[in-house]
């Protein structure tokens, strides 16, 4: 199991062990109070890093962690506010919205309607980001679930279910991917946002293994 402390914080309670024991039983002149008092500062630098849910630089967050939406960048890409170990971008996990952004390109079809939806409902609204087993991406961005406080489901499912996201599982991050893909069951049956895209649209996504896409053997 990952430890939330992080490394430096480690260290320095060791440190302030070993020089409590070294104190108390190595050093003659040491006295109890001394003794105490290192033991306080250690039991201090524990407690601080059990607190701060892996906010030190390279540690790994707590289960959960509530923060800010600043910005809807698309369908799936947040950024937000506090950094959560040290990262302000975050990417669902699970999903792959339409792009509604490509530099040089046309954005893909319904990515525009994607980035609105996530912008409605998330943006500048406080969220609850829970994580699996990997914590970041290549691309440095922190990978989420996401949900309002009090809501029981995720952001996740909701842009699967409405047709406004596809299903792309990502090993080891599984955590959903029965949820998502009965989701995404549901939306395809209903014809719902993307699958009631024609045949020459649904070659313009990316292939995640859903039977669309680019690269599919649909198209």
């Amino acid at each position: 199991m990952t430890s939330i402390f992080g490394r430096s914080t480690r260290a320095r309670a060791l440190l302030l062990w070993l020089a409590l024991a070294a104190c108390l039983s190595l050093a003659p002149g040491c006295s109890p109070s001394a003794g105490r008092d290192v033991a306080a500062d250690a039991l201090d630098a524990v407690r601080q890093a059990a607190s701060s849910g892996g906010a030190e630089a390279g540690g790994r967050p707590s289960s959960s962690e509530e923060v800010r939406v600043t910005r809807a960048v698309d369908g799936d890409t947040l950024e937000i506010s506090p950094g959560v170990a040290g990262h302000t971008d975050v990417r669902l996990i699970g999903v792959d919205a339409p792009e509604s952004a490509i530099p040089g390109e046309t954005p893909q079809p319904l990515g525009k309607d994607a980035a609105a939806f996530t912008s409605r409902a998330l943006e500048g609204r406080t969220v609850v980001l829970t994580f699996d087993e990997e914590l970041v991406d290549p691309y440095e961005r922190l990978l989420a679930y996401a949900r309002l406080p009090k809501a029981d489901h995720t952001h996740n499912e909701r842009l699967v279910r409405l047709g406004l996201a596809q299903v792309a599982i990502f090993e080891p991050n599984d955590a959903l991917a029965d949820k998502l893909y009965a989701d995404q069951d549901a939306a395809r049956s209903s014809d719902s946002g993307i699958w009631s895209l024609p045949a020459r649209q649904h070659c313009q996504l990316a292939d995640r293994g859903n039977g669309i896409g680019e690269g599919s053997i649909a198209c």
